[in-house]
Parts: structure tokens; C-alpha cells; sequence
């Protein structure tokens, strides 16, 4: 007769496996939340720039742009008497401080709805300090997608989303195409990246402290003034964090496990 493993035994074996192979995938990481916003409250204060100076103070837009906050969403409605006036782009600066060494990726994810009348842009860039004379990062009247960057002569400015020299260009950006909705959820690798044309800085990124500060924003481009180009963002993160690596005390279990189960044969 065949001998048969007891279930318990086989059970226990599995139980072991399981625990032993996710302690392989799935290693205590480090992280810097650099933006984490649903939303729930807050306004948007009206300004011609994002600078340095107002990193970590909230959300800017010019006074003309129809961008804001509310019923947990940031919005704009789509309307007024010319579209162009209303669709300038919005965003906030944050400064980068952190211990961490290996925080190499830069997660991006938000919630969007974009009307039939717009197309939704999302910029992403990183400053470097130069030389420090100063502090105008882009300007927050551009139009159609656009947000003009002005860090170039103060600061090592670099796209986030492809690795190349910041232009503010709607071309450069992520798009987001008329009557659509979804969720945007996606991994940059900032070590894939380098310095490209600056004075002053060059050679590889390492991690997310080669830079001093993050701005984040929307644009839209608006084809209608009647609100058919509605937009809204919610559940709007981007996070730096490490690469998973395989945990060697988790290695070395499975080769126990291997011979365990090799024994049993």
C-alpha cells in the first residue's frame, strides 16, 4: 500500500512555504511620501509663480484659473467666458528631506475624470539648487497644457517623467485625452536617469536627495466654455521608495525548505 503524508504534515509544509516566499517579495521598504492628498478640505492661493519659497505651503494657481477644491476633489469646472483664462495650470511645491539612502523609485497615482470639451496634462518635475539667485521654479499663467519653466539659470532642473531637461511643454507630460476616466497609477526608476545639459550638475541620478524640490501640477487644455471640459483629480500621491531586494535570512529558509521537502520523497 502507498504510504500516505498526513494532511497536517502537508498543511504545516505549505504554511511554511508561504510564509518563507513572502518574506522573499515582499521586504520592509523605505519610503518618503511627498505628496499625499485626497482632497477632503483646503483652497488653492493665487499666485504668477510656484517658487522655492512657496515649497510645503499648498496649492498655487494664477488668479485667472478656475482651479479648486471641493467635494474632496480638485477641480475645474471647464467654463467661463474664455476658455484659455480659466485652464491655467495648478500645483504645489514640496521640499525633499530625508535620511534614506536607497529611495530610488517615484511613485505617481491619482484618480481623473476629464470631459468631452479638455484634455488633462500632468507635470512632474525636480530642482536641484544651483547657484541660488533665484526662485522662480515655472510660471502659473501658461496656457493649453502648458507650465512655462523658469528654474533653468538657479536650479538643475530635470522632467521626472522621462529623465530629460524640464521644459514645461504639454509634449513632455503625461496626457490625458477628452472624455475619459481612469486611474493613473505608475513607477519612474530615477536611477535610469542623468543630468542633461546643466552647468553644474552632471552624471547619474542616485536617488530622490539629488534633488532639493519636487513640483507637482495640472493643466488643461479646454476646447469648451460650457463645462462639457469638467476635470477632476482626487487621491493624488507621489512617493519615493526603495527597490524591493530578497531578504538573505528568507534564502537561506528555503533551502532548508527544499531539503525538508526532498526528504519526504
Amino acid at each position: 500500500m502507498k504510504k500516505q503524508t498526513p494532511s497536517n504534515n502537508k498543511n504545516l509544509t505549505l504554511t511554511i512555504a508561504s510564509i518563507l516566499l513572502g518574506s522573499v517579495v515582499s521586504p520592509c521598504l523605505g519610503s518618503l511620501s511627498i505628496i499625499d492628498d485626497g482632497f477632503g478640505s483646503g483652497s488653492i492661493a493665487d499666485a504668477a509663480r510656484f517658487t522655492e519659497s512657496r515649497a510645503d505651503r499648498g496649492y498655487y494657481k494664477d488668479g485667472n484659473s478656475n482651479w479648486g477644491i471641493t467635494g474632496g476633489v480638485l477641480a475645474n469646472p471647464g467654463n467661463g467666458a474664455t476658455a484659455q483664462n480659466r485652464e491655467n495650470p495648478v500645483g504645489k511645491v514640496v521640499s525633499i528631506s530625508t535620511a534614506e539612502t536607497n529611495l530610488t523609485q517615484v511613485v505617481v497615482s491619482f484618480d481623473y475624470t476629464v470631459g468631452a470639451g479638455a484634455t488633462l496634462f500632468f507635470h512632474l518635475a525636480g530642482y536641484a539648487i544651483d547657484d541660488g539667485t533665484g526662485n522662480q521654479l515655472a510660471n502659473t499663467q501658461d496656457l493649453n497644457g502648458n507650465l512655462q519653466n523658469q528654474g533653468e539659470t538657479s536650479y538643475g532642473d530635470m522632467n521626472l517623467l522621462t529623465g530629460l531637461d524640464e521644459t514645461g511643454n504639454a509634449s513632455d507630460t503625461i496626457s490625458f485625452a477628452a472624455g475619459t476616466s481612469g486611474t493613473f497609477t505608475q513607477t519612474y526608476d530615477l536611477t535610469a536617469y542623468s543630468w542633461v545639459g546643466e552647468a553644474n550638475f552632471s552624471g547619474a541620478i542616485s536617488d530622490i536627495r539629488d534633488f532639493d524640490l519636487v513640483l507637482a501640477a495640472f493643466a488643461s487644455n479646454l476646447t469648451s466654455t460650457d463645462g462639457t471640459g469638467a476635470i477632476s483629480i482626487n487621491d493624488f500621491s507621489v512617493e519615493a521608495t526603495a527597490v524591493p531586494e530578497p531578504s538573505s535570512a528568507a534564502l537561506l529558509g528555503l533551502g532548508g525548505l527544499a531539503l525538508i521537502l526532498r526528504r519526504r520523497k
